[in-house]
Order: C-alpha cells, then structure tokens, then sequence
C-alpha cells in the first residue's frame, strides 16, 4: 500500500508541475507596466500592423498608469476604449478578411466576437486602439513630436486627455527608472558595437557632425559597460573606399579622437564598409564572436543610394549570417527603404527619415530600441560536423557565461531553432536566485506572459526544455496557422534575488539542441522532461492543460478516497 501512496503522491505532484503558462495580456483587468510592455510587444513582432505607433501606445498606457485609473468616462482598460471604438475596429475587420485573419493567426485571438467585457483584457483593448489607428489616413506625428502625437490620439479616438498625454510623454522621455514607466528602461549589456558612417560627398559637414552626435548619445547609453571594459565599439567610415577605421576598443580616449576626424567625402561605395564590418566581428582579436552572452550589433548610417547596388545584397548576406542584428539608418528621404531593408537584419531594424533634423530628433527612440535587442545565438554543427537542419540524431552544444549578473539585471537572448529539435537551456547560479522565460513570440518574456519558465535558488541548477510548440496551440491558431514554425525563440534570464546580496556573478549557460523525439513527449509525465518546475508551459494550450490536470487531480482524489476507506474496511 505503501508504493501506491507513494506513486499517488508522484502524480499529484506532476498535476501541479503542468499548469498552463502566464499570459497576463488577456486577463481581465490586468494592469502594469510590465503588462501593458508585453502587450505592445505581441503587436509590434505580429507583423499585422504597418503603423509603428509603439511610443504613442507606450505614453497613453502611461496615462491611465498602466491601467491603474481611468481618466476617459466610460472607457475600458490600459489604453482607456471605449464601447463604440470596439464596434469601429470590428467593422473594420469585417470588411478586411485578411486583415482579420492576420490577427487571428499571429496573435491567437478571435477578435470578431471580442464583447465590451474583453476591452478589460490588455490585449483586445490594444488591438482596438491598433486597428484605428491603422486605417486612419492621418501620418502619425514622430516621437519627437509630443504635442502633435497627443492632438493626433484625441482627434482619432475623440477623447480629451491632451494634458495628461504631454505629462505622460515627457515621464516616459525623461524616465531613469524611478518613476514613470520604470520597465521600458532599457538596461545596459555587454556588447560589441560596429558603427558604420556615411563618409561621401552628399553629406555636408553640418550633417556629418550630427553623424558624431548619433555616435556620441548611442555610446552614452552604454556608459556604464563602458566604464566597466564589458562594452566595445569599432568605426568604419567610408566613401569610394574605407576612409578611416578603428578596431574594437572601450576606450573613451581613442573614441573621442575618432570622431574628431574631418569629413572626406566621394562616392557611396556600401559592399566594402559592409565587408569590412563582417571582418572585424570575426577576426579582430578582441571580438567576442563566441561569447553568446556579448550582444552584437552593427549600425549603418547613409543618406542617399548606394554607388554600388548590385554588391550590396550579397556583403549584407555575409555580414548577416553572424549572430549579429544590423539597423539600416537612412537620414534622409533620398535614401530607399528596400535598400535598407536589404541591409538589415530585421525589417524592423530599417528607419528612414526626411531630414537630419528628423533623424537627430529621434536618436533616443533608436537608442532606446537598440538597447531593447537580446543578443543573437547561432549553435555550431553537431558533433560529425552535420547542421542540424539535415540530420538525424544530431546534438550541438555550447557554453557561455553571462559576466556581471547582480540581483534586478534581465538578459535576453535570442536563440536560433531548428523545427523539428528540442533545446535544453541550462543555468548554474551560485550567488542569485534566478529565473529563466522562453517564448517562440515574445521579444521579451516575463512574469506577464512567457511559453516556459523555471526558477532555482542559488547553488542549484536551473533547467528548462523548449520544444517546437505546434502541437500545443490552441484551437484558434491551428485553424489558422501553424505559428509554431519558428526558427527562433527569446530567453530571458533574470537575477530575482537574494534580496541585500550586493555582488555581482559570472553564471554559466549551456544551452543544447537535439533532434526531437515524439515518442519523448508524447507522455506529459516524462520524468527528465519535468525536471523544471514551469516545464511545458505554453501559452496557447491553457485548455488542454486544464483538462488534463483537472482528470488526473480527479483520480488521485478519487484514490486518496479509496485509500482512506480501506483502513476502515475489514480485510
């Protein structure tokens, strides 16, 4: 009897280790800022949406505080909806099937039959503000615009929170994270910075020292790692050729004597300062290629087309297949957004502007979202030297180290996926208490919404196992797509404690992928795959979670009552 009390127990534990996963976004209610970063996340990496309104969304949820007061009468929610706004998006949707079908497939929600109940959910109040916004004809006024972006808001949704917009936008401007919108601080990371400057004839010279400033504020924000020798930044200028050039350094000394070059000028040759980015991330001794925790990133600044076209695409390929992210910058209309768009990483990372003066005033917008970006990861060949995409059985590893965690710093790394694997993503703490999020489409997973997570105590390991997550999306999204085909997902490591603890630590990661075997997880009682506390979370498959944990709680209630009545019972 003994053994089967033991075994109820086991199962009893499992039931509460298959809990489905966070997702604050369509709770009803839900506020924070945290919450409200989350939902703004979703939309921006949906693809469904062409207006880029992130800061305008990021100041009026700081209006209402993140959902915490509501300053419109009769609205709902973080972004303050109203009842006849969510009638304006669903009809908007219906006259758009595409577009309806869009935010079905890649945001997993049926946003046709959304009632007033679900503006209280951040996610549908935001897709409601989203969807007006989309097709409404008026240009949305630039971040630097304050006073435009608040008339332009209370002319669309025909509210007057103008005043508390402007109060709002300069918090959030001027946020260091003690008040405002303390979770959109970007916090700084090591990293290996390549910066690429538009050395031709086109710019003049006022221009090529707004060049400088750019270089000059994007390095501020990484003053700290710079002081600390965690962040370094190589400079290529360029024009027919490579007119100057500094390898990676963290010296502020021989930063500064940089940028006191004189302007050049000639022709807008891109491909060689594109291949001369790509040589120094690999070979220049103090390159952190192989570090996974070092963020690399590339920044290309131009102002008009490129003299040699029909190279550009194939340097831009070379240079992309690093683990890096490149924003393409264009300072002004001349330059062709496809041509940026082949220059970066993201097309998202590609932004052009109709003059220097637009582009300088948005320096802290582009500071501000580089800073955003986790650091990408590649993992090498399986052990015969196969890829994984073409093998069978095969297993790739690598191990890192995260250097300078303290408690409150958050990391984020961008891990590439093969379909069809399985990757196993291992921390060991000595110092910090920390826990890891995983998601397939989240930049930045957190307690508000994540696909897997785990926590350990320091001097123990954390583990946590990311599966292609098809066969756990829930019924909207598989009757549309199959969004578990991704080649990527985002880990967050966060330091959550010992509260007091002061010193900073170096923690190890390995992180291992290998082919995934569907007889492995077929069973959701795995042992191995249990290990972690949050594993197989997902955050699409609350319903098949819930039946599941309700069944089994069922039947071990029900034997724990047949055990219970057996000692009572004559043998």
């Amino acid at each position: 009897m003994s053994t089967f009390v033991a075994e109820i127990l086991i199962l009893a534990l499992l039931a509460e280790v298959s809990e489905p996963a966070q997702d604050l976004t369509l709770s009803k209610d839900a506020s924070g800022c945290e919450v409200a970063k989350v939902a703004i996340d979703k939309l921006a990496s949906s693809g469904v949406f062409k207006s880029h309104a992130n800061f305008i969304y990021h100041r009026v949820a700081m209006v209402s505080e993140f959902g915490a007061k509501i300053s419109v009468q009769g609205a709902f929610g973080i972004w303050q909806m109203k009842a006849e706004h969510l009638v304006i998006a669903k009809r908007v949707l219906a006259a758009s099937v595409n577009f309806s079908l869009g935010i079905q497939s890649q945001l997993c929600v049926s946003f046709d039959s959304a009632t007033n109940e679900d503006l209280k959910k951040p996610l549908f109040n935001l897709i409601t503000a989203a969807v007006i916004i989309e097709v409404n004809q008026a240009v949305i006024p630039a971040r630097k615009d304050i006073e435009e972006q608040a008339k332009y808001w209370n002319a669309i949704f025909e509210v007057d929170i103008e005043a508390e917009f402007e109060i709002a936008a300069t918090l959030l401007d001027n946020n260091k994270g003690e008040e405002g919108s303390w979770c959109f601080v970007c916090q700084e990371r090591p990293t290996d910075l390549v910066i690429i400057l538009d050395d031709s004839t086109s710019i003049s010279g006022d221009e090529w020292e707004l060049e400088m400033q750019f270089v000059e504020k994007l390095l501020d924000s990484y003053q700290a790692t710079f002081d600390d020798k965690l962040t370094q930044v190589a400079m290529i200028s360029f024009s027919d050729d490579i007119t100057h050039e500094m390898s990676y350094t963290s010296s502020q000394v021989k930063v500064k004597k940089y940028l006191k070059y004189d302007h050049v000028g000639g022709n807008t040759y891109v491909a060689p300062a594109l291949n001369e980015a790509t040589n120094i991330i690999q070979t220049d001794p103090k390159s952190r290629l192989d570090e996974v925790a070092t963020k690399k990133m590339v920044f290309f600044i131009t102002d008009g087309e490129a003299s040699d076209e029909e190279n550009v695409k194939a340097a831009a390929d070379n240079l992309k297949r690093l683990p890096v992210s490149v924003y393409a910058i264009g300072t002004t209309d001349d330059t062709d957004l496809d041509h940026l768009r082949i220059v970066a990483s993201d097309p998202d990372y590609a932004r052009r502007y109709d003059d220097y003066d637009d582009f300088s005033a948005d320096i802290p917008s582009i500071v501000y979202e580089g800073c955003q970006v986790g650091s990408v990861t590649s993992l090498p060949a399986g052990p015969d030297g196969s890829t994984m995409a073409n093998v069978t059985k095969a297993e790739s590893s690598v191990s890192v180290v995260i250097p300078g965690m303290k408690v409150k710093d958050v990391r984020y790394f961008e891990l590439k996926f093969v379909l069809g694997s399985r990757a196993h993503v291992k921390l060991s703490p000595k110092k910090l208490d920390i826990v890891i999020y995983a998601s397939f489409t989240l930049q930045f997973p957190c307690e508000a919404s994540y696909d897997y997570k785990t926590s350990c105590k320091a001097g123990t390991d954390c583990d946590i196992f990311v599966r292609n997550p098809d066969s756990f999306l829930n019924d909207i999204c598989k009757a549309v797509k199959e969004k578990g085909d991704s080649d990527s997902f985002t880990t967050t490591v966060e330091a959550e404690g010992p509260e007091g603890e002061t010193e900073t630590e170096d923690i190890s990661m390995s992180i291992t992928m290998k082919d995934d075997d569907p007889a492995l997880w077929a069973d959701y009682q795995e042992p191995i795959e249990l290990k972690a506390e949050d594993q197989f979370k997902k955050e699409n498959d609350t319903l098949i979670r819930v039946s599941f944990t309700e069944v089994l709680r069922s039947q071990i209630s029900m034997c724990l009552a047949i055990i219970w009545l057996s000692s009572y019972l004559p043998i």
